[in-house]
């Protein structure tokens, strides 16, 4: 099928990139001191799939918007785009492996420990449990909430409302023509302000053969594969200890948060009033927990994994970011301005022509992300920053942070219209209810529970300054979430803690380890006592683990009962077809505020649809809306004006049902529509729909 060869072109062309970069497990971690039997394939596959997946998309996406200008009106943009991108990725993959990068210098003994090779099955346990364990969560993510079933497409009680954008954006670029410009399918005419290439990809891959729920639904679950995957990779590799790789992930979803507490105290109770037992109650569960505000919205857990499903995708191209930079930081590197060239260029010309091409993948990563999911970038950078101060070749990380910020700005331009999705602006204290610091403190540790403060603790136990230093830099990301408003929706920094929290449980993973493993040579120790005091710690370990894993099994059972309730749509509805064969894929349409609606499985957008995300977006929906009363109006009998506003805006038909004649903000003029215009299809057994053709 032609979409999963679109998906192994990208791996191969990532793969090839990587290859020509030389960026290896190997020369990533020259300065480690631990060596581990973590399979290098579970980087490598992450490394291959956001280097090769981000360029290609973006690459794609170029080439359908100039197809979309030269072509004539029938040859659909995406055909010839994938066809001249196939082609380009192929000649590039030839040319990068005729010109790979030298072998990774051998590291000695002074430098890393090489175990010796595993024999024992135990020993692969770990990573066997840790991929069933990623495998299935990765299909709760993806497949278990959005399925099509008979030609209705059905999305989880828990998710749909965000799928309402995801699903319109996918089809406007599968079965509309939304290329030059890209706007947003329930805002047409103003632009696109939210990070789309994701959903651009989703729907080239259903261009190329995919049912919908397909096209969305396997790159979500590669990326959560290669993000959670990634993590328990980067644990092994900072213990040493195989059984991070389970962990990790673990801890990952299974999260830390004084909300679990609160709601088992409530728990007894609870069942006491529905006559249930506690454990029937926990089981039958379908309440996100916590009392801060949106909790109810399942904002930290993985229902925002599966809402947001460019987040981990993305946050793993960011990962790689990181790493390709982590060789130039050096216990011995100058802070700031102490030897000036060392610093900022590189001790000699080998070492600058070496960086620069492991810094490949790196570069192209930031140069696609902007429009793939700005939280990332702006995490990407602020980590950046830290680790520049304490590396050499500080001029690659300024050339990082230009190169970046000027595709920002410049896509900004082209994609957003005549104003931007940043509004930057000083906003404290994030959803906290109490502002002070007090308040905000008290906030996060609600939030975060016991493992904020292990977060904060393990920095002091790191045994290298350079730990040390990226254990601080991953939770910096805290600051911009209290401090900095980039959207008019401040909710959407809550992206920023999350991150900031899977970074951190890596090095938690380690300090759990490391104090399991002091315990256990305490249980061999030949002194009673020392073996009473390590069996009491091993106990203290266990409340402790349970303590920080509590809040994710609430979590985990309202996020698989909610979510058994399914909201389905028709996707052969009678609107749906008449759009997608009787109109034109670039035809506007003035209908109710739909959010997720089977119309826009059309690929067709309209003037105004469910205002939350296009307002949380920066879209002037206010404005929008007073014009759309003055239509439904019928232009206050003008009808003049009404058929100038409707051809300046390429508004061609409007629908008219039930739901609209009810709607109380609205005053229909429905003779003026009947008395002047075209009907163009009627449809009494759905809500009484009538739809105008208006020009």
């Amino acid at each position: 099928m032609p979409a999963i060869l679109y998906l192994l072109l990208a791996i191969a062309l990532g793969a090839s990139f990587c290859r020509f970069a030389g960026l290896t497990p190997a020369r990533l971690f020259r300065g480690s001191r631990k060596g581990s039997q973590a399979p290098d394939l579970f980087f490598y596959f992450s490394a291959a799939l956001t280097t090769g997946l981000l360029p290609l998309t973006v690459l794609t996406y170029t080439l359908a918007c100039w197809s979309d200008l030269i072509f004539p009106e029938t040859v659909y943009p995406l055909l010839p785009a994938n066809l001249a991108a196939a082609a380009l990725s192929l000649g590039l993959i030839i040319i990068l492996n005729r010109h790979p990068a030298r072998p990774a210098p051998a590291l000695t003994p002074a430098l890393i420990r090489r175990p010796r090779t595993a024999r024992r099955v135990s020993a692969w346990l770990p990573y066997v449990a840790g991929t069933v364990f990623i495998l299935l969560v990765a299909w709760l993510l993806s497949f278990a909430v959005f399925k099509m079933k008979d030609g209705w497409l059905g999305a989880g009680y828990s998710v749909f409302s965000d799928y309402a954008p995801h699903t319109a954006l996918i089809s406007s670029f599968s079965q509309g023509r939304n290329f030059s410009p890209t706007t947003y399918p329930h805002f047409a005419g103003d632009g696109i302000r939210y990070h789309f290439f994701f959903f651009f990809l989703c729907g080239n891959l259903q261009y190329l053969g995919l049912p919908i729920d397909w096209a969305m639904n396997l790159p979500s679950f590669l990326g959560s594969v290669a993000a959670l995957s990634l993590l328990g990779w980067l644990a092994v590799r900072l213990s040493g200890r195989s059984a991070a790789f389970i962990l990790t992930p673990f801890l990952v979803i299974f999260r830390s948060s004084l909300a679990g507490w609160s709601y088992f105290s409530q728990l007894a109770d609870s069942a006491r009033s529905q006559g249930l037992t506690v454990w029937q109650a926990l089981w039958q569960n379908q309440v996100f927990p916590g009392t801060q505000l949106h909790d109810d919205w399942g904002l930290w857990n993985l229902n925002v994994f599966a809402n947001q499903r460019h987040l981990l995708l993305a946050f793993t191209a960011g990962l790689i970011v990181l790493l390709s930079f982590l060789p130039l930081m050096q216990p011995e590197a100058p802070f700031v301005w102490r030897g000036l060239k060392a610093a900022w260029a590189g001790p000699d010309r080998a070492t600058r022509q070496q960086t620069i091409r492991r810094l490949v993948p790196a570069f192209l990563i930031l140069l696609c992300l902007p429009f793939w999911h700005g939280s990332v970038l702006v995490m990407v950078l602020l980590l950046l920053f830290v680790m520049a101060l304490f590396s050499r070749g500080k001029l690659f990380y300024l050339a990082a942070a230009v190169l970046s910020l000027s595709s920002g700005i410049l896509t900004a331009r082209i994609f957003s219209g005549a104003g931007s999705s940043l509004a930057p602006s000083f906003y404290w204290g994030f959803l906290a209810e109490d502002k002070s610091i007090g308040g905000v403190l008290s906030y996060l540790l609600y939030l975060w529970g016991l493992a904020g403060l292990l977060y904060i603790l393990q920095i002091f136990f790191q045994p290298t300054r350079l730990r040390r230093v990226l254990a601080v830099a991953v939770l910096l990301p805290v600051i911009p979430t209290f401090t900095l408003s980039l959207t008019p929706d401040i909710t959407v920094n809550h992206k920023y803690l999350i991150m900031s929290s899977l970074l951190a449980t890596v090095f938690l993973s380690d300090l759990l380890l490391r104090l399991e493993a002091r315990l256990r040579a305490g249980l061999r120790a030949p002194a009673l006592y020392r073996r009473g005091l390590a069996g009491a710690g091993a106990a203290g370990e266990l409340l402790l683990f349970l303590a920080l894993t509590c809040t994710g099994l609430p979590d985990l059972t309202a996020y698989i009962n909610k979510n058994r309730s399914v909201f389905w749509i028709n996707s052969q509805s009678h609107l749906t077809l008449f759009a997608e064969t009787q109109t034109d894929p670039r035809d506007i349409f003035l209908t109710p505020a739909w959010h997720y609606n089977a119309f826009f499985l059309s690929g067709r957008q309209v003037w105004y649809g469910h205002s939350y995300y296009a307002s949380s977006a920066g879209h002037d929906t206010a404005a929008r809306w007073q014009a759309v009363l003055w239509l439904w109006r019928g232009a206050d009998g003008d009808l003049a004006a009404f058929n100038d506003y409707v051809k300046a805006n390429g508004i061609r038909y409007c629908v008219i049902n039930d739901e609209l004649r009810q709607d109380q903000e609205i005053t229909l003029n429905e003779s003026l529509f009947a008395d002047n215009f075209e009907l163009a299809a009627s449809y009494p057994e759905d809500g009484n729909m009538l739809v105008y053709k208006l020009w």
